[in-house]
Parts: structure tokens; sequence; C-alpha cells
């Protein structure tokens, strides 16, 4: 079974940045609020954009999240995003769509190099 889990872009004044959510705070089956490790703070529907754990870890044992970048290696094309669709997750070439003939092993030779909030330049 697959750990469920979340990470978020706070996009709060001059500083947004990544942040790993503890608490989800639903009402009428809606996100209103999260709370982050590490901060105090409950953050609001507008101000944060939420990613979820794939289940998967790269080559080095990095987590791949929604709106990672992963690096694939003998790949037709070198860099995609991570996108979530309708019941799975897939990679996106940021041109023709979703790869979705992705199998186990191109995970396990994949490398997180970035996300699309801090690195938005590596998928061009």
């Amino acid at each position: 079974m697959r750990e469920i889990k979340f990470r978020a872009w706070v996009n709060i004044g001059n500083t947004p940045y990544m942040a790993q959510v503890t608490d989800i705070e639903y009402n009428n089956g809606k996100i209103v609020s999260i709370g982050c490790l590490g901060d105090h703070t409950q953050w609001f529907e507008g101000q944060f954009i939420l990613m979820q754990f794939t289940g998967l870890k790269d080559k080095n044992g990095v987590e791949i999240y929604e709106g990672d970048y992963l690096k694939v290696k003998d790949c037709y094309q070198d860099i995609f995003i991570v996108e979530y669709h309708p019941l799975s997750f897939c990679l996106f070439d940021g041109k023709d769509g979703c790869m979705s003939d992705f199998d186990w092993e191109d995970w396990e030779r994949s490398e997180v190099i970035g996300n699309s909030f801090e690195n938005p330049e590596l998928l061009k």
C-alpha cells in the first residue's frame, strides 16, 4: 500500500518555499487550509499549492512528487514533469502529452533534478 503524503508550495510574502504538509483541513469536501512541518502557521486556500507523493523514489532514494522534474536515462527525451491524471501519475514531456508506457524500471533509473516551482526553466 502506498504512503499518502503531501508537500506544498507556500506562496506568501517575498520568499515562497516548499514545505512538508502535516495537516489538511477539509470543509464540504474542499481543502481549506494546511499546516506544515516546522511552521506553526496555518495556510489558507490560495496561499499554497499541494503536491501528492507518488509512492515512488528515484534511483537515489529521493521521493517523487507531483511537479517534480525527472531526468530519465536512455529515454527519447531527457527531462519530464510528474503529473497526476485520473487514476495514475505519469510523465509529461511538455510538448506531446502524457507518456503512458512508462514502467517500473524507468522510475528506478530516473533522478529528481528539481521541480516546477523552484526550477521552471528545466522543462524548456
